[in-house]
C-alpha cells in the first residue's frame, strides 16, 4: 500500500481536529436543550412578556412598534431581545422562553466561527485551536444561557462586537459595511455596545482609513446619541460618585475581572479567590500593555500600520477593557463579590481567548510547533472543561429547579420564590401571566412539579428547621429513605396547609469533591438546603412540612414530624 499523500495527511488531521474541537460545542448544546425551560424570570416580565403582550394587541405602527422595542429596561435598551421574542410571536401566536434560550445561545457559534476565521489567516498549527471551544462552551455561566433574556442580551453584545470588530479588521469596502452592520447589532444588544463607537475609530485611525472613519463616526455616533437619548440611571443604581469614593474596590475589580477565567472552584473562600484573580489580572495587564506598546512604538518609528490579526486581538481586547472599567466604576458599592457572579462570566471567558490569541502570536515557531506544548494545553483545557461542568452542575439544576417552581408556586400560590421583588410588583405581573394564559400567548408547562403535590407518601424523613425574623431555611440532613436508598436525582422541600395548599421549594445538594466524587461514583450527597423561604409568602398559620424526592421518572414523598407555625 502507498503511504498517503501529505494533502491526504492534511485532511484527515483537519477532520480529526474538527470533530474532536465539536464535542465540547455538541455537549453544550445539548445541555442548553434538555434544561431549558419556558419560564420567565426577574426581568424577563418587562423585558420580553410586556412588550410581546402589549403588541399582541395589533395593529400598531411602526412607531409604536419601535417605542415597545427601545423602551428602557434597567439602565438599558434590548431591542434585539425584543424584536426576536415578538417575531417569534408573531409566527407562532405564543411567547416561548426556552425558544428565546435556544435562538440567544446560538450567537456563540458567531464568535467562534471568528476565532476560526483568526486562525486560518495565521500561520499556526490548527492543533492550537483546539483549547477555543474547551475553554468558550462549558455551563460555568450557566444562568447567562439558561436566563431567557440574557444571551441576546449580556452575550450577544460583545459576540455582535468582536463580529464587527473583525471585519474593520479586514481592509475591504464590503467588509467595512459589514461590520457597520455587526456594530448596530450589537449596540441595540446592551448598552455597553457604545463601546463598539470609540473601539471601531481607533482601529480606523491606526490603519489611516480616514474617510470610513467620517462615515463611522457619523453613523455609530449618531445611533449612539439615539440610543443614549432619555437613557437615565436608575434610583436605585448608586451614583458615578458614590463609586468613586471606592477607588480601591475598582481597581481590584478590575484587576479581577482580568483573571477571573482562572476561577474554577466557586465554592472556594472568596478572599482566596480574589488573591488568585487579582495575580492573575496583573499579570494579564503586563502581557496586553507590554504588547500593545511594543506595537506602537513599532508604529510611531516606523510607520508600519498593524496587520489585521493584530489589530483584531486589540480591539477585542480594548472593548472587554472598556466594559471592565464601566463594571468596576458602576459597581464598587456592591463590593467585589459583584465580578464573582455566574452569568457574567462568558465576558472574561473571551477576554481569556482573545488573551490566548495575542499570546500565541508572539510565540515563536519552535514553542509553536512542539507537540508536546500544544498537546499539554489541549490537555488543560480538556480538563478546565470538565472541571467547570463538575463545579458548576449542581448550580445549574437548582437553578432549573428554581424557574419550575417559580411557575408552580405562581399557578397555585400567587407566589415567585426566587423574585422577592415580586412582592412589590404582584399586580402588573399577574395581569400579564392571566391575561397571556388566557389568550394562549403564554402555555403553561409544568407537570413535573405538579405532580409532587399528590405524590406517593413511602415514609418518614428528618429536617431541620430554622426559623429567622424574614426568612425561613430547611435542611434535610440526611438522603430520604434511608442510606441504601439510592441518590435523588432533586430533592423538594413541600409545605401544606390544612386546607390542602401547598408551596414547593427546591433544595441544593452538598457536592463531593472530584477525588472523593471519583471514588464513591456519586457527585452530590446529604445535607440538602432549601432556598430561603420568605415569611411573607406564607400566609396560612400553620404547615407541614414534607420532603419530595425525584429519583428518575419516580416522585415520592415523605413525611415529617416538623410543624411551622406563625
Amino acid at each position: 500500500m502507498t503511504p498517503p499523500t501529505p494533502l491526504l495527511k492534511f485532511r484527515a488531521g483537519a477532520w480529526l481536529l474538527l470533530l474532536v474541537a465539536m464535542i465540547p460545542v455538541l455537549l453544550f448544546y445539548t445541555v442548553i436543550w434538555q434544561q431549558a425551560v419556558n419560564v420567565p424570570l426577574q426581568d424577563d416580565y418587562d423585558a420580553l412578556f410586556e412588550p410581546v403582550m402589549a403588541l399582541s394587541h395589533g395593529p400598531y405602527s411602526l412607531a409604536q412598534v419601535w417605542k415597545a422595542y427601545a423602551a428602557q429596561d434597567d439602565e438599558r435598551r434590548i431591542i434585539v431581545d425584543r424584536f426576536v421574542a415578538h417575531m417569534h410571536y408573531l409566527l407562532t401566536g405564543h411567547i416561548d422562553f426556552r425558544t428565546q434560550i435556544l435562538i440567544g445561545s446560538l450567537v456563540l457559534l458567531v464568535v467562534l466561527a471568528v476565532f476560526i476565521a483568526w486562525f486560518r489567516r495565521s500561520k499556526l498549527p490548527w492543533i492550537w485551536t483546539l483549547p477555543i471551544p474547551f475553554v468558550l462552551f462549558n455551563m460555568q455561566y450557566y444562568d447567562a444561557v439558561l436566563w431567557s433574556m440574557i444571551p441576546l442580551q449580556h452575550i450577544g453584545v460583545y459576540v455582535w462586537a468582536l463580529l464587527a470588530i473583525w471585519w474593520l479588521s479586514r481592509d475591504t469596502s464590503r467588509l467595512f459595511w459589514l461590520a457597520t452592520v455587526a456594530a448596530i447589532i450589537s449596540l441595540f444588544s446592551d448598552v455597553t455596545g457604545v463601546l463598539i463607537l470609540p473601539v471601531g475609530a481607533l482601529m480606523l485611525i491606526a490603519t489611516k482609513r480616514w474617510q470610513r472613519l467620517g462615515i463611522w463616526l457619523v453613523i455609530m455616533g449618531g445611533l449612539v446619541a439615539f440610543y443614549m437619548h432619555g437613557l437615565v440611571v436608575p434610583s436605585y443604581r448608586p451614583s458615578l460618585s458614590d463609586n468613586l469614593h471606592h477607588p480601591l474596590t475598582i481597581a481590584a475589580l478590575w484587576l479581577a475581572m482580568q483573571g477571573l477565567w482562572a476561577d474554577v472552584l466557586p465554592h472556594a473562600g472568596l478572599p482566596g479567590r480574589l488573591v488568585l484573580t487579582i495575580t492573575l489580572g496583573l499579570v494579564a495587564v503586563g502581557i496586553w500593555s507590554s504588547s500593545l506598546w511594543n506595537s506602537v512604538r513599532t508604529y510611531v518609528f516606523t510607520r508600519q500600520q498593524p496587520e489585521g490579526q493584530e489589530l483584531f486581538l486589540y480591539g477585542g481586547l480594548l472593548m472587554l477593557l472598556g466594559t471592565f472599567t464601566l463594571f468596576a466604576t458602576g459597581r464598587a458599592l456592591e463590593g467585589v463579590d459583584a465580578a464573582f457572579i455566574s452569568r457574567y462570566r462568558v465576558l472574561y471567558l473571551l477576554w481569556f481567548i482573545l488573551l490566548y490569541l495575542l499570546i500565541l502570536s508572539r510565540l515563536n515557531t519552535k514553542l509553536t510547533t512542539n507537540r508536546l506544548v500544544s498537546g499539554g494545553v489541549v490537555a488543560l483545557s480538556l480538563l478546565y472543561c470538565l472541571t467547570t461542568y463538575f463545579q458548576y452542575w449542581n448550580d445549574l439544576t437548582l437553578f432549573r429547579h428554581t424557574l419550575l417552581t417559580d411557575l408552580y408556586g405562581w399557578r397555585y400560590n400567587r407566589v415567585l420564590p426566587s423574585s422577592p421583588i415580586y412582592l412589590d410588583h404582584r399586580p402588573a405581573i399577574d395581569t400579564l401571566f392571566e391575561n397571556g394564559m388566557k389568550r394562549g400567548i403564554f402555555r403553561y408547562e409544568n407537570p413535573d412539579i405538579d405532580s409532587l403535590r399528590t405524590a406517593l407518601v413511602v415514609g418518614q424523613a428528618e429536617v431541620v428547621v430554622n426559623q429567622l425574623p424574614t426568612f425561613i431555611s430547611i435542611t434535610v440532613p440526611r438522603i430520604p429513605g434511608g442510606e441504601a436508598a439510592a441518590v435523588p436525582d432533586a430533592v423538594f422541600i413541600l409545605l401544606r396547609t390544612k386546607t390542602g395548599a401547598v408551596h414547593i421549594f427546591p433544595t441544593k445538594a452538598t457536592t463531593y469533591s472530584p477525588l472523593m466524587a471519583l471514588r464513591r461514583q456519586q457527585y452530590t450527597t446529604s445535607p440538602y438546603a432549601s432556598i430561603p423561604i420568605l415569611r411573607k409568602y406564607l400566609r396560612s398559620s400553620v404547615y407541614n412540612v414534607e420532603v419530595g424526592v425525584w429519583r428518575g421518572k419516580d416522585k415520592v414523598r415523605y413525611q415529617t414530624p416538623a410543624v411551622i407555625s406563625f
